[in-house]
């Protein structure tokens, strides 16, 4: 409140003087205090509204050679890869009777201001874990590269970078998920973060505690605190721990004609993604294929609380152990504007999914850890810019006035972001965790 009542300066005469250039320092300040995550991502500017990075995909090996032999070398291998900037708003208003006594219109737009700047911060950290572009309106999270990434999304045990922890939390999980990534000789020296619900990370110092009899603590820029793990901080996320009680919808599944699927009896759960991360999934259905129907169509009721929904499968059982992740699906449909329309409630299994077999579904109550690289070099990296015009300017988002005839200031803080990562093996997603 007091960083925003600075920029909102009161004239002498009883009007307000609302400049843009003095909000806008004033709105990054308090994002920054709402969002620890947001604050400790590397950014950086775009380079259009389709930002190009290079992706690693092997990484260089030495070789010995005879001194006669014709040079040879073992190059990298790399592609480029694009990800779309995308629209990232929240809006707010305040009356005309609240602006006719100027002390309390400043309260009231204060109060307007915290507020959508705190629903903005929860949809930027939930789009840096959980965000994908199945969803055209979204910017990838760190979740897509991972189970994107062919050689990450295998288990930690086979060289990926997925741990199913399926037990009672211990440091020794934590210890798997550094040494995985401490493999990686050029990314040892890079920033890392421990990614937790606060339950888990309150596990987690009193196991320390017990070992250590102390309690380190990292300080960083900002003023924030936080418990470390062998040096690495440990960051609260909401976005992390099943809910004790889902609202995933259950599924029904029937064959339908097309597609690749083998013939065979296959039983799928839908898990919703809210605003506080991953969900237990509901209850499963068996969809039967045949030679002339070889694809399955799976129908449920909308949950309103999703943003997205994971999709799981399994064959000849019906076990949570035995379903794998096969796809991430928006819960949103568009209208010709952009703007959410209807909620999907019906999906096609044409085969053409790849299962992740190291995924399965949370149960309730379930936690799920990410060690994060924050690196600049290596790590998963936001790239923005302010507005449509591309104007430099010394922060992510423009506070920008609505005309309007409804006897009100309206205003909207927006920004166009995208996030991207050019290494996602050196990151490690824990799931599964119970405390």
């Amino acid at each position: 409140m007091d960083i925003l009542q600075k920029a909102l300066k009161l004239t002498s005469n009883g009007g307000d003087n609302l400049s843009q250039e003095d909000l806008r320092p004033a709105i990054a300040e308090y994002l920054q205090r709402l969002n620890p995550l947001w604050a400790m991502l590397p950014k950086g500017r775009a380079n259009g509204i389709t930002h190009s990075f290079i992706r690693r995909t092997a990484v260089p090996r030495g070789q010995f050679e005879g001194e006669v032999a014709t040079q040879t070398s073992k190059n990298s291998t790399y592609d480029r890869q694009s990800a779309a900037l995308k629209i990232v708003r929240s809006a707010g208003g305040v009356s005309s009777f609240q602006q006719a006594v100027a002390a309390d219109f400043i309260d009231a737009l204060n109060t307007e201001l915290e507020g959508s700047l705190f629903g903005l911060s929860e949809i930027l950290e939930w789009s840096a874990i959980y965000g994908n572009t199945g969803d055209a309106k979204q910017f990838p999270g760190i979740y897509q590269y991972v189970l994107g990434d062919a050689t990450a999304q295998l288990a930690v045990s086979a060289g990926g970078s997925i741990l199913d922890i399926d037990a009672t939390l211990a440091l020794s999980h934590l210890d798997t998920m550094i040494d995985k990534v401490r493999m990686y000789r050029d990314a040892r020296g890079d920033q890392y973060i421990f990614l937790a619900s606060p339950a888990a990370i309150s596990k987690v110092s009193a196991l320390q505690t017990r070992v250590n009899r102390e309690a380190p603590m990292f300080e960083h820029e900002g003023g924030f605190r936080f418990a470390t793990y062998r040096g690495i901080p440990m960051v609260e996320s909401a976005n992390l721990a099943a809910a004790g009680t889902t609202t995933s919808p259950a599924v029904t599944a029937a064959p339908s004609a097309g597609g690749s699927m083998a013939d065979g009896t296959y039983y799928y759960a839908l898990a919703s993604i809210t605003i506080a991360g991953e969900q237990a999934a509901g209850t499963s259905e068996a969809a039967i294929t045949a030679t002339t129907n070889n694809s399955a169509t799976l129908t449920w009721t909308a949950d309103t609380n999703a943003l997205a929904y994971n999709v799981y499968r399994s064959l000849t059982t019906d076990t949570a152990d035995a379903r794998t992740l096969i796809a991430t699906i928006p819960s949103y449909t568009y209208d010709g504007t952009g703007a959410p329309s209807t909620q999907l409630a019906t999906w096609i299994d044409d085969g053409s999914y790849t299962p992740v077999t190291a995924v399965h579904p949370l149960a309730v109550s379930e936690n799920q850890i990410l060690l994060l690289n924050v690196s600049q070099a290596h790590g998963y990296n936001v790239v923005g810019i302010p507005s449509p015009l591309g104007t430099t300017v010394d922060s992510y988002f423009n506070y920008v006035p609505l005309a309007t005839t409804k006897g009100a200031l309206e205003y909207m803080i927006e920004g166009f972001l995208t996030g991207f990562t050019a290494y996602p093996q050196v990151n490690v997603l824990a799931r599964r965790a119970a405390l």
